[in-house]
């Protein structure tokens, strides 16, 4: 359709616009249906490894002492407090407007 003047603007083409919203939906649901529905890549095995015997003592099931030095304390922080018995309370402070 021609317009009547030269200085009035074309209409729009609605056509055009919903179908490049159809193609853009149409593409997304291909490509979740693509990814999402399988699973990634398997982790490759282990294979010939066997982190327990790598352990200085050989494999074992029960927990092991650790000790640190007070340079290694103090490099990743740690700290001492005494030990009160006090009772465990909690505050909770909230700033707010009551309706009128």
């Amino acid at each position: 359709m021609i317009p009547s003047s030269p200085f009035e603007p074309a209409r729009p083409r609605r056509g055009l616009g919903w179908s490049l919203i159809a193609v853009v939906a149409v593409v997304t649901v291909i490509l979740v249906w693509r990814f999402a529905g399988r699973p990634g890549p398997a982790a490759p095995a282990a294979a010939g490894h066997d982190m327990a015997a790598m352990a200085p003592g050989g494999p074992s099931d029960s927990g092991q002492t650790v000790t640190l030095g007070a340079a290694g304390q103090r490099q990743i922080g740690v700290t001492f407090a005494q030990v009160e018995l006090a009772p465990m309370v909690r505050q909770v402070r909230t700033v707010g407007i009551e309706p009128e």
